[in-house]
C-alpha cells in the first residue's frame, strides 16, 4: 500500500508539472524596427512642408500601427533637453507624417511601446536664415562721449542664442578689425559700450557685429549685421 501511494503521488506531481508548463504563456519578444526619414533638413519658411518617414521591420517589411514619439530641442550651446512635441502612429504601409511648422528646432522620432525594441531616427534640423540687427545709440556724440551698440540675433529660435559670442568690428582704413565682443542673452540681445577718445576733428566711424560659426548645435555660417555709422565731433 505504501508503494502504491508513493507511485500515485509521483504521478500526480508529474501531471501537475506538465500542466503548469503548458499553462505558462511565453512573453512576446519585442520586435526590431528602424525609422527611415525622407528628409532630415528643412529651410524656413517652409509653408505646408511635412516631415515624412517609414518604419520597417528587420526583414524590410513596413511596420503598421507603430506608436511614435516626436521630441524637439532648441539649437544652441549647453543641454537644451528634448521635450515631447507630438505622438503619431504609422499607417498600414508603415508611413508617418508630421508638420514642419515655423519654429527653428531639432527633432528626433522615437519608437514607443513594450512591443518594440527602443529605436530612434536621425536628427531632423529645421532652421532658416539667421538675422542680426544693429543699432547705435547716442546723440550729439563728441570726443569723450559714450556710444552703445545694441545688437539682436533673431530667427534662431527661442533661447538658442544665449551665451553666443558677438564680435564688434570697426572699419579701419580698408579693412574690418575686431575691437570688442559681447555675449547674447536668452532673447538674443547683446550690447557693447565705447567711449570716444582722441577725436580731434569731425569723424565718421563705421561699426558692424559678427556672429562666428561654432558648436555642433549651431548650424548657421558666420553671420554679419549691416553697417552702422556715427559722427563724432571734437
Amino acid at each position: 500500500k505504501l508503494l502504491t501511494c508513493n507511485r500515485f503521488s509521483l504521478l500526480l506531481k508529474i501531471k501537475l508539472a506538465s500542466f503548469l508548463r503548458s499553462s505558462v504563456v511565453a512573453a512576446p519578444v519585442p520586435a526590431s524596427v528602424r525609422i527611415n526619414l525622407a528628409k532630415t533638413r528643412f529651410t524656413l519658411p517652409a509653408p505646408g512642408a511635412r516631415i515624412t518617414g517609414v518604419v520597417r521591420r528587420a526583414d524590410g517589411s513596413p511596420a503598421a500601427g507603430v506608436p511614435l514619439l516626436i521630441r524637439n530641442a532648441r539649437f544652441g550651446d549647453g543641454d537644451p533637453g528634448f521635450r515631447t512635441e507630438r505622438r503619431v502612429t504609422t499607417d498600414a504601409g508603415g508611413a508617418f507624417t508630421a508638420p514642419v511648422g515655423t519654429t527653428p528646432r531639432r527633432l528626433v522620432v522615437h519608437v514607443e511601446g513594450a512591443a518594440y525594441i527602443p529605436a530612434e531616427s536621425a536628427e531632423v534640423r529645421i532652421f532658416g536664415k539667421l538675422k542680426i540687427s544693429l543699432e547705435a545709440r547716442g546723440s550729439n556724440l563728441h570726443n569723450g562721449s559714450r556710444m552703445t551698440l545694441a545688437a539682436r540675433i533673431t530667427r534662431a529660435g527661442s533661447g538658442a542664442a544665449v551665451g553666443r559670442t558677438v564680435l564688434v568690428q570697426a572699419r579701419v582704413g580698408r579693412r574690418w578689425a575686431t575691437v570688442g565682443s559681447s555675449e547674447a542673452n536668452s532673447q538674443g540681445r547683446a550690447t557693447w559700450r565705447y567711449r570716444f577718445r582722441g577725436t580731434t576733428r569731425p569723424a565718421r566711424y563705421q561699426f558692424r557685429v559678427r556672429v562666428p560659426r561654432g558648436g555642433a548645435n549651431w548650424p548657421w555660417p558666420i553671420t554679419t549685421s549691416s553697417v552702422v555709422a556715427v559722427r563724432v565731433s571734437p
